[in-house]
């Protein structure tokens, strides 16, 4: 009887724990959601933003990984009527398989672009990366546009961003991160919306907006795991169209992360989704990451100068060689795509459009074995000159991949006179395209004869450009050039670049300037020509400078970058006929710093020398611009041989404000304009002895209206508004000082060009 109660009690006792357990259970989610919630949203942004540092992946001493790219282009939301326009009707066939975006859920028209399997290699100790390009599956738009350039740009667009920095630099532009240490809780209001498991480990989800909906800024959820490494575990977020930002409709990202075998969190799988308004274009990238390894790696896989290379099979991979080594499938409308646009690439509709567009995009005509242009300089005009006709055109890597010819043939039908300009380069690079693909290693042999503007070194426009026509001052002195010159570059993959030359050159005065010469008796003896040899090095460096590759120039794509020069010029009297000994030193800094929500700044710092006594010609003749366009490093409201001297030094400020005001302006929803300051200053001097007014030994005479700068400054300011229809840049200039000299302006209007984001 004592056995069956006692019996009967721990029957009850055991039935009472088991319920209590079934409650416990039952509430615990519950319970671990109520204490989490003790946690504010911003309390928990702090914490990733405290351990930030921690997670990134380039805090382990080395990690190896593979990466697949894919690249998806295509038309969004098109109607039926824009699919009869004359260009898209050569892709009809791509509209038989509409997908939807996963950003909108609008219908888009995929045309497969790219594809790149790579292997990637890092080292912390010297913060190097390789990668191995083991495949590239490309299709027709990348033989349309310059492949390196082209892999450039997208890698500037896509790959400058992660959660963890201040600024994420995206489509060129600098955006404050949500988890930002400096102004991220000024920028974004968070809330904590719920918490959710992610492989086993549990996340805080937090949302994000920005304060203004008109700021270049992220709205979307953050998930930040709830352990040791508050790290982000997953990420979706977006920039709709009311952000100021070019073309753009809506950009949205996902990220995915997992617990590597270090315990920290890894991207997994992260992609960016483009729908732009410019051309209803839609644009989709993804990257996925595998096979992550941290164990140490050989010192010779991180020996190499070249921060990318290829296997030598790289472009030949089979159909089958795909199948097996994505990461993921094709879609069904993306492998359909892929397959028709295959047979559209062997057809004359694929041959005229790429033929177009090769034109459009790289201002030039493309034949297989030269090219005609630049398209912008068969026509210009000046009033030596008059109407300026030039045609010239360059040969191609398909007839010789080391050796290249380019030149030009222009006349001028007031000056009835032919100028032209030949090159022979031999490039020590075999070349897929042109001689200039960096990094370049060449030699070339010059000769020139043609008109150069004084003081007028352009290096980012051809000063034959049809904008440069249109000017607020005559252009009537110029020089006729005869140049022959021998030139030696190299480029290095770490920024470095050096160049040696040697050239002879002839100057002959044109329009209304003279040669002159006063002697010490005060006599006044004209001068038919001057005649120089000359030798000389430049050496550069640029850290963090990305660019798109033309034949002919070289577009910058990275905002933020610092450049470094330096150049000495010695001239040989006697030597070839040269008539003057003499030494030139020339520097400049460039420096484009970023200023967070306040915009960014382009600063520029140039100084320079001539060491000797020589005649103006050979001085440093201010760089002044008679357009009305904005050209940089000009100064827009001085006039043409205004300023000669033989030592100065310039600081140059352009300060982009991004809508920093303009964006609280309602209506600035739908204009995008954004303010822009600037600020260029010249201080200088001109020697006794080199002044033909103060020395008493003989001395050319300066032109008419130059001198040489005083005590005080040139200096001009302006402000405007960029961002005008998206290309449009217009600046009301001020010239501050020497207003009392002849024939100046002082202010005016200029206008600029620049296509951005």
């Amino acid at each position: 009887m004592n056995f069956e109660n006692r019996y009967t009690v721990q029957k009850k006792s055991n039935l009472r724990y088991f319920v209590i357990a079934l409650i416990f259970i039952a509430i615990s989610p519950i319970w671990a959601a109520k204490s989490a919630q003790t946690l504010t949203a911003n309390e928990i942004i702090q914490k990733a933003i405290v351990h930030k540092e921690s997670n990134r992946i380039t805090e382990n001493s080395f990690y190896s990984r593979e990466h697949y790219e894919k690249l998806n282009l295509g038309w969004v939301n098109l109607t039926a009527k824009e699919k009869e326009m004359l260009l898209l009707k050569y892709f009809r066939f791509l509209f038989e398989n509409t997908d939807s975006t996963d950003v909108s859920g609008k219908p888009v028209d995929f045309v497969l672009s790219k594809e790149i399997l790579q292997d990637e290699f890092y080292k912390k100790s010297t913060s190097t990366n390789r990668t191995m390009i083991k495949a590239i599956n490309k299709e027709w738009i990348n033989s349309v546009l310059h492949e390196q350039g082209m892999q450039t740009v997208v890698n500037q667009v896509f790959d400058g961003y992660s959660l963890y920095d201040n600024q994420m630099s995206l489509l060129m532009q600098n955006i404050v991160s949500p988890l930002s240490s400096s102004f991220a809780q000024t920028i974004y209001n968070y809330t904590l919306e719920d918490t959710v498991r992610i492989e086993g480990i549990l996340c805080y989800k937090i949302n994000f907006m920005p304060v203004n909906e008109q700021f270049l800024a992220f709205r979307g959820s953050v998930y930040i795991a709830d352990d040791s490494t508050y790290s982000v575990a997953k990420a979706d977020y977006y920039i709709d169209h009311n952000a100021n930002l070019n073309f753009i409709d809506t950009i949205g990202f996902k990220e995915n992360y997992t617990k590597a075998s270090n315990g920290k969190w890894v991207v997994l799988r992260n992609e960016v989704s483009l729908e732009m308004s410019l051309f209803k274009l839609f644009v989709r990238r993804i990257n996925s990451f595998k096979n992550y390894s941290f164990e140490a790696m050989p010192d010779n896989l991180f020996s190499k100068d070249e921060p990318i290379s290829y296997s030598v099979d790289a472009w030949n991979k089979s159909d089958i060689y795909w199948s097996e080594h994505r990461h993921f499938p094709f879609t069904n409308q993306e492998e359909k795509a892929h397959q028709k646009m295959a047979g559209f690439v062997n057809s004359n509709s694929g041959s005229v459009s790429g033929f177009f567009m090769k034109t459009i995009f790289n201002n030039l005509i493309p034949l297989k074995y030269i090219t005609i242009g630049p398209l912008t300089s068969f026509v210009s005009s000046n009033e030596i000159e008059g109407t300026r006709y030039r045609f010239g055109g360059s040969t191609t890597a398909d007839l010789n991949k080391h050796i290249f010819l380019e030149g030009y043939g222009a006349y001028g039908d007031l000056d009835k006179r032919l100028k032209y300009s030949g090159q022979l380069t031999y490039s020590l690079n075999k070349c897929k395209s042109h001689p200039n693909e960096y990094p370049s290693h060449s030699i070339s042999l010059l000769y020139r004869y043609d008109m150069k503007i004084p003081g007028q070194e352009l290096e980012t426009i051809d000063k034959d450009n049809v904008l440069l026509s249109f000017r607020r001052a005559e252009l009537d002195r110029m020089f006729l050039e005869k140049k022959a010159e021998i030139r030696y570059k190299q480029e290095y993959y770490n920024g470095l670049s050096f160049s040696f030359w040697g050239n002879h050159k002839n100057w002959l005065p044109v329009g209304a300037i003279n040669f002159q010469e006063k002697t010490s008796m005060g006599i006044i003896n004209p001068k038919y020509d001057m005649r120089t040899t000359e030798v000389g090095a430049k050496f550069r460096f640029a850290v963090g400078e990305r660019f798109y590759q033309n034949r002919d120039s070289r577009v910058r794509v990275s905002r933020f970058s610092s450049v470094f020069t330096f150049s000495h010029t010695m001239g040989l009297k006697k030597f070839l006929n040269g008539d003057y000994n003499y030494h030139l030193t020339e520097m400049m800094m460039q420096h484009t710093h970023p200023l967070s929500i306040f915009g960014y700044a382009d600063i520029m710092f140039k100084a320079g020398k001539q060491w000797s006594k020589v005649p103006y010609p050979l001085l440093i003749i201010s760089q002044a611009n008679p357009s009305y366009l904005n050209v940089p490093e000009t100064y827009n409201l001085m006039n043409v041989f205004e300023f000669i001297n033989d030592q100065y030094a310039s600081l140059d400020i352009d300060y982009h404000m991004n809508g920093l005001l303009l964006n609280w302006i309602p209506v600035n929803r739908y204009l995008k304009w954004r303010e822009v300051a600037t600020f260029k200053s010249l201080v200088g001097t001109l020697s006794d002895y080199n002044d033909p007014a103060k020395t008493k030994s003989s001395q050319w005479l300066l032109p008419t209206n130059s001198s040489g700068l005083g005590s005080t400054p040139y200096m001009e300011a302006g402000v405007g508004i960029e961002n005008i229809f998206s290309l449009l840049r217009l600046d009301y200039i001020w010239r501050l000082t020497y207003l009392d000299r002849p024939n100046v302006n002082k202010s005016g209007i200029r206008v600029g060009l620049k296509i951005q984001f």
